[in-house]
Formats: structure tokens, sequence, C-alpha cells
């Protein structure tokens, strides 16, 4: 019994701390407060989406991979969520441009 009860309070506790792998960057916990969780299911390229406003530093995640931008401001996020294909957008807008060496990294 306490091993069947040990088991769902770890499953449990997994299920609310979650940890990502950035390339590039290494493990980020993503339910530190800063993120906001952009739930994508309709895309054929862009999988996940994370984003701090505050820090304007974005985590997105292309197939099986997280990568991140620095200094990406709301304005440019609320037109991608709205716009009609979220990989043309990424691809057109985002890509290339928000380098995390140019632009400053959080520390979290």
């Amino acid at each position: 019994m306490m091993i069947k009860l040990f088991l769902i309070i770890s499953i449990t506790v997994s299920l609310y701390s979650k940890d990502i792998y950035v390339k590039y960057r290494g493990y980020i916990n993503v339910d530190n407060g800063n993120f906001e969780h952009i739930d994508i299911s309709y895309s054929s390229l862009v999988k996940d989406i994370f984003y701090d406003k505050e820090n304007e530093y974005l985590l997105v995640k292309l197939n099986s991979t997280y990568y991140h931008y620095c200094g990406v401001i709301q304005p440019i996020t609320e037109s991608w969520f709205k716009s009609s294909s979220l990989g043309r957008y990424y691809l057109q807008n985002i890509k290339g441009k928000y380098d995390c060496r140019v632009f400053p990294m959080p520390k979290y």
C-alpha cells in the first residue's frame, strides 16, 4: 500500500514540475511562475510554446526540440498567435532574429 501511495505522489509531483531541455541552453523549469504556456495542436512545425513576457523570452518546440529566443516583445508573439500559419510566421519573423547571444538571456 505504501509503495502505491508513493508512486501516485511521485507521478503527481512530476506532472506539476516541468523541466524541459532547451537546445543551446540546457534545462529550464517552465513551472517557475514566469512562463505562459501556449498549447499548440494545429501546426505541423510548431509543437509547443512557452513565453515569459516580463523577460521577453520565448521557448519554441519545433518537432521534438525546444529552441530559445531572447528579446521577443509581446506584440510579436500576439501577431504570431493570430497568424494563419504558425510555422510560416515563425520562419519569416522569428527564426534567426532573436539571438540570445545578442539579446540578454534571463537567469532562472
